[in-house]
């Protein structure tokens, strides 16, 4: 079976220390969370439906931005919680995907800084996705400039996030850029998912 997206969600959250929501998995998916704060050591872990999901990226240079894995959910619409510090804002996009193999984000890429340029570039192989966030210090617009899938881009309170994914079927670097409203920190991450 070819790889293709199942489905997207994505939530924000302040208030007490975890931030939940629904997302559906069809059966034999696998589901990726991307998490993105206002500060750094904030997000401290992610389950779906109560069984604890596998941190494959983090960037923690300002802002955080954490990327969580799990190879097998079970099937239909179960709760997302990722945990976070006391009272702090967190950003988060749930994508899941049919047709991936079991060996999957093994290829990551990360990204810092404080321009209004802003981009990752993950080494991705053969036929897949790629799968960014961008979180920045900025509760101004968040401009995705790639030719990808935005799912979801929020502004609110400090800071904001997106959330893209990008099929390729070929091997090389693939990158994503974003533009601000203002010249604040950012943070980025991409995870590769393989078929």
């Amino acid at each position: 079976m070819a790889i293709a997206v199942d489905a997207t969600s994505a939530a924000s959250g302040s208030a007490g220390t975890t931030v939940t929501w629904a997302h559906t998995c069809a059966a034999g998916s696998i589901l990726l969370v991307i998490a993105g704060g206002v500060d750094t050591a904030e997000i401290t872990g992610a389950t779906y439906n109560g069984s604890a999901m596998t941190q494959v990226v983090v960037v923690d240079s300002g802002r955080e931005v954490d990327g969580f894995i799990h190879l097998t959910p079970s099937s239909g619409s179960n709760n997302i919680v990722v945990t976070k510090a006391s009272g702090v804002e967190i950003d988060c996009g749930a994508i899941s995907f049919t047709g991936a193999g079991a060996s999957d984000a093994t290829n990551t890429g990360t990204g810092a800084g404080t321009s209004q340029s802003l981009t990752v570039t993950t080494n991705g192989t053969g036929n897949g996705y790629v799968v960014t966030c961008m979180n920045i210090n900025d509760p101004g617009a968040i401009t995705y400039g790639g030719s990808g899938t935005e799912w979801s881009n929020t502004t609110a309170g400090g800071g904001g996030a997106s959330f893209v994914y990008k099929a390729y079927t070929s091997g090389g670097n693939i990158s994503e850029s974003w533009t601000s409203t203002n010249s604040r920190g950012w943070a980025a991450v991409g995870v590769e998912i393989k078929e």
